[in-house]
């Protein structure tokens, strides 16, 4: 705010000190150059005052939206996809009913709305396909798990995951995309499409946090 105040600040002082030069009268020069001075005082006071209320408000909607959404966990978010929908739909709804000109004065990242909307639909339309996937494995297996098969399908690394709890469903699903190609096609493209969605969103975040020195 106080960069904004520079400029029209120097455009003032310009104008005072040519009306300076332009008048002889001592009185007449006095008067220019303290309304001048004031001028310049009450417009960095206001741009102070708006620039202290941008940063509590910059903090509320920190502590509101962005740092929740950077928490958000991918796996986590696999699992429970109506429900972190449901979390994705409260944020954006907060900030197009309170802090839509918030875009402006760069409250959170540039079209962070539209962003949180399109993860938001990507659940929405993975939620189906978790069902359908979910109700075979457990069919077709002892013990249907979701993070076994997000390891078959590349999307985590195994790491110290249980090696033959993964290779059940690993030939599990080898068998279901010969049964179901397409529903398998689907939800493997859904999963990606909801991991790239919130790998997106937290690099927004991880962006404005930098850009604006925040924690």
């Amino acid at each position: 705010m106080s960069l904004y105040a520079t400029i029209p600040s120097a455009i003032i002082v310009a104008l005072g000190l040519a009306s300076v030069l332009l008048v002889s009268p001592v009185e007449a020069r006095v008067s220019i150059i303290a309304s001048t001075l004031t001028a310049v005082t009450l417009l960095f006071l206001v741009s102070e005052r708006l620039r202290e209320s941008a940063s509590r408000k910059l903090d509320y909607w920190n502590k509101k939206v962005l740092s929740p959404a950077l928490r958000i966990d991918g796996l986590a978010t696999l699992y429970n996809p109506k429900s972190n929908a449901d979390t994705l739909e409260q944020y954006s709804g907060l900030l197009k009913r309170y802090a839509r000109y918030g875009r402006f004065v760069k409250l959170y990242p540039k079209n962070f709305i539209l962003t949180l909307t399109m993860f938001q639909k990507s659940l929405t339309e993975y939620e189906p396909l978790f069902q359908k996937v979910s109700s075979e494995g457990a069919k077709g297996l002892a013990q249907f798990d979701l993070t076994s098969l997000t390891v078959v399908l590349g999307l985590f690394p195994q790491g110290s995951y249980a090696g033959g709890t993964v290779e059940n469903h690993r030939k599990w699903f080898e068998s279901f995309k010969k049964t179901e190609p397409e529903l398998s096609e689907q939800f493997t493209n859904a999963c990606k499409m909801t991991l790239a969605n919130l790998a997106f969103l937290q690099s927004q975040i991880q962006t404005f946090y930098v850009e604006n020195q925040l924690a």
